[in-house]
């Protein structure tokens, strides 16, 4: 970052005003890319571990017409884990370090969980409603490259938590009465 400032100040064609953004904007990143990083590489973990065992599942049911895992599409988390989604937010919002620092991570990495519920829950109806190959592969482009599709993933994941979208509890709860 510091080879980039210096680049730019040498550069004559880079206007001040954006010399000065620059500046602020790459001192700001060598402040949180620190404090960032322990969440952004547990998310990778979670991704590729998340996208193996969903695959890999996948696989094993349309092979052998079995798997250790239920269809990703009935896939929830524990009702209690919200409350590291909650007490995470409310620990960012309070600024007080280093448990600020600690529930950025901890929001970023529930938030991802969350929103691999929401996907799951986008998937129940995409197969509840038949859904053509084509349209669900358009939605999910569009959800993925966009920031408010990964963003309404998120909330409907727990969405799911108080409102139960898919129905899942009701059968649970009928079947044991």
């Amino acid at each position: 970052m510091d080879e980039a400032i210096a680049y730019y100040k040498v550069n004559s064609s880079v206007p001040a005003d954006t010399l000065y953004l620059l500046e602020q904007t790459f001192a700001q990143m060598k402040i949180w890319t620190p404090k960032i990083m322990p969440g952004i590489l547990t998310c990778i973990t979670v991704v590729i571990t998340w996208f193996t065992m969903a695959v890999g599942n996948k696989m094993l049911h349309k092979n052998t017409g079995t798997g250790p895992w239920p269809d990703y599409k009935f896939w929830t988390l524990p009702e209690k884990f919200v409350w590291f989604f909650i007490a995470s937010a409310f620990f960012v919002m309070l600024q007080m370090e280093p448990a600020s620092t600690i529930a950025i991570n901890v929001l970023m990495v529930t938030t991802l969980m969350y929103c691999f519920q929401g996907m799951a829950i986008m998937l129940f109806y995409f197969s509840k409603w038949s859904v053509p190959l084509l349209l669900r592969t358009l939605i999910y482009v569009l959800l993925f490259f966009q920031t408010f599709g990964v963003i309404l993933l998120g909330i409907l994941g727990v969405a799911d938590v108080w409102l139960d979208l898919r129905r899942l509890n009701s059968s649970e709860q009928e079947s044991d009465t």
